[in-house]
């Protein structure tokens, strides 16, 4: 640990998702992380995989504990575990016993969940910033729902900015053109490509980069230019689609009842292997269609309507179940599969399957904390490619760096790339001319190593 640091890190948990924020944590400058877990394997697996990082065995919501891992110092304390009993209460002792300023909780049991108990989360109360990552993962699945032959969407400045990730293929018109070819193809659409990734490898493209079959790239645009730009990288915008959910549980039902909401959808039919959950789930969607059977079936998967659905979600617990049902889906034929995966490890496997897309619940958390743990007016930010680039939206105080200087001048690091600014409610494609002005809303992408060179540029400041 980095004992001259100034801004001090406790980690609860050390599953996937406790990693992945200890590493985030660990490469801020002059941050000091402490990693906190009662299973020996996982801390043994901590250290190996995580650089710079301190790891202490022991219950992280047990006072003592947390004094040995520096709470009377920390800044920040986060805490998921797989027991929202133990992250709620090592929230509370966090606030209660050691004043820590930051705190935030995983919650996963609906039993906890804050819209119906409000109460429940207070500054006298349970003092802690709660995620939820079936929340999370639902938000991520009903934009893609919402805008289908989108691999990924999400919305900044309350839905007037964009993020649009779309994988390309033998269809897509604008391969082999250079990026800076795009406004004259396209004079109307209005959009920057700010990341892609290829061969599993992460660019951010300059304007002389061209497009390939099998890039996935990530387009910045206007919320009205959306079905245009979809358009015009050769995704098709259809009518109301039927949509078929593999998994009953608290996820597959989260998604169900937002995406039938969309007008997008069509219908929605839930498929069950478990009849105690299909049951529960059948009371709480009602009115949906729910079947009891196991979608490893060829014939169950059939009677479910998947040679007629227009989407597969396979969001059950097991990886190795969702991934199969999925490469089954599209052997018959249906259009698109998005699975979820939960530690990944089939991601190389999942594009060769022809499967759509991976839905990581991990990364949708680390996104939502990330936005806790970032310095400064960050308003959001979204963790693409397994958290190797951020997409964050600033808001540039009067005294940044940036401030009243043009982008050109600033001389950004190339693995920057700033993709709008939103001013008085008008979406800005920045040039180099652009200048940023005090109270601009700056969406900007950053590959997860230069976020620090990213921040002394925008002059901020510790949590």
């Amino acid at each position: 640990m980095n004992e001259d640091a100034q801004f001090r890190a406790i980690v609860c948990g050390a599953g996937e998702v406790g990693r992945s924020i200890a590493q985030h944590l660990a490469e801020e400058e002059a941050a000091a992380v402490t990693l906190i877990a009662q299973e020996a394997e996982l801390l043994d697996r901590a250290r190996r995989d995580t650089a710079g990082i301190e790891t202490l065995r022991g219950h992280p919501a047990h006072p003592p504990v947390l004094r040995e891992a520096g709470a009377d110092n920390a800044n920040l304390l986060v805490a998921v575990t797989r027991s929202d009993e133990i992250n709620m209460v090592a929230c509370q002792v966090a606030h209660s016993v050691f004043s820590i300023r930051t705190r935030i909780a995983r919650v996963s049991n609906p039993a906890y969940q804050e819209e119906d108990w409000p109460q429940l989360y207070g500054r006298n109360d349970l003092p802690a910033e709660i995620i939820v990552p079936e929340r999370e993962v639902a938000i991520a699945l009903s934009r893609l729902v919402a805008l289908p032959g989108a691999s990924d969407a999400v919305g900044f400045v309350g839905g007037r900015v964009q993020l649009i990730g779309m994988k390309l293929d033998h269809q897509t018109p604008v391969l082999s053109h250079p990026l800076r070819e795009l406004t004259e193809l396209f004079p109307e659409l209005h959009a920057r490509v700010v990341y892609i990734v290829r061969d599993g490898r992460g660019i951010v493209p300059r304007k002389d980069e061209t497009l390939a079959v099998g890039d996935e790239v990530f387009v910045v645009t206007e919320a009205n230019r959306v079905n245009r730009v979809l358009r015009s990288f050769g995704r098709e915008i259809g009518a109301p689609r039927r949509i078929l959910i593999v998994g009953g549980g608290n996820l597959g039902r989260l998604v169900a009842q937002r995406i039938a909401k969309q007008e997008s959808a069509e219908g929605v039919t839930v498929l069950e292997a478990d009849p105690n959950i299909a049951q529960q789930a059948d009371e709480i969607l009602d009115g949906m269609k729910v079947l009891l059977g196991d979608p490893r079936d060829d014939g169950v998967l059939e009677e479910a309507g998947v040679n007629d659905a227009a989407m597969l979600l396979a969001l059950t617990e097991n990886d190795e179940v969702n991934t199969l049902v999925s490469a089954l889906a599209k052997q018959k034929g249906c259009p698109y599969a998005a699975t979820v995966t939960h530690d990944n490890k089939y991601g190389s496997l999942l594009s060769q399957l022809g499967i759509d897309q991976a839905i990581v619940p991990r990364s949708a958390t680390v996104s939502k904390i990330l936005r806790w743990v970032r310095r400064g007016r960050v308003q959001a930010v979204h963790t693409l490619h397994d958290g190797r680039a951020e997409v964050m939206d600033y808001e540039a105080l009067d005294t940044s760096n940036i401030a009243g200087t043009s982008l050109r001048s600033l001389k950004l690091d190339s693995d920057i790339a700033i993709g709008a600014i939103v001013r008085d409610g008008e979406v800005i494609l920045p040039v180099g001319d652009t200048v940023i002005r005090p109270g601009d809303r700056v969406i900007v992408l950053v590959t997860h190593e230069k976020v620090q060179v990213l921040e002394a540029a925008f002059g901020t400041a510790k949590l």
